[in-house]
């Protein structure tokens, strides 16, 4: 009879994640099937027997947890193997600058970073007071600086710019 697939992870990003393993003596295919954390199937695939010996896991949710499960099939039997994946949290941006200080205004840039290959699909730049409500403004795609206007003069300023993803956003930046 065959035996369970030992299964290895590889290639974890924010969104997607690979699973591998060694062909299975006997195995006439392998039955793939990837859990989301709530334990309800994502996706269920089945492989040849000849291979390949790899599943993508691809669109899933950002810092979750999911469940791979490989079976190698023989006849009616099936021997099982399950693996949990983390997907990784999305990338800050790397650093803030401020490039200058007027009374009521503020300059600032900043560097978006891709997430598999994925550049964001804008930014969210929010900056309050101690005293004051926050406020935010909303970058398009492509943009990296910006001009803060209209702030209360002799004021300290918390300034948090976050990349926004279709699946997601990324943790501030200050």
């Amino acid at each position: 009879d065959p035996e369970a697939p030992a299964l290895e992870l590889s290639a974890v990003t924010p969104i997607s994640g690979e699973v591998s393993w060694l062909a299975v003596p006997g195995a006439e295919s392998y039955i793939v099937t990837c859990r989301k954390p709530n334990g309800k199937a994502a996706e269920t695939v089945t492989l040849p027997a000849e291979g390949p010996y790899t599943y993508s896991a691809l669109n899933l949710d950002p810092d979750s947890t999911f469940s791979i499960t490989v079976e190698a099939v023989k006849g009616d039997k099936t021997f099982p193997s399950t693996i949990s994946l983390r997907t990784s949290a999305i990338p800050g941006i790397a650093s803030v600058s401020i490039n200058r200080i007027r009374s009521t205004s503020i300059e600032l840039s900043w560097e978006v970073v891709s997430v598999s290959g994925l550049a964001p699909t804008g930014s969210k730049v929010i900056y309050y007071t101690e005293s004051s409500k926050r406020k935010s403004v909303h970058v398009d795609a492509g943009v990296e600086d910006l001009l803060l206007e209209d702030l209360f003069p002799e004021s300290s300023y918390s300034i948090e710019v976050v990349q926004i993803f279709p699946f997601g956003t990324s943790a501030a930046t200050t």
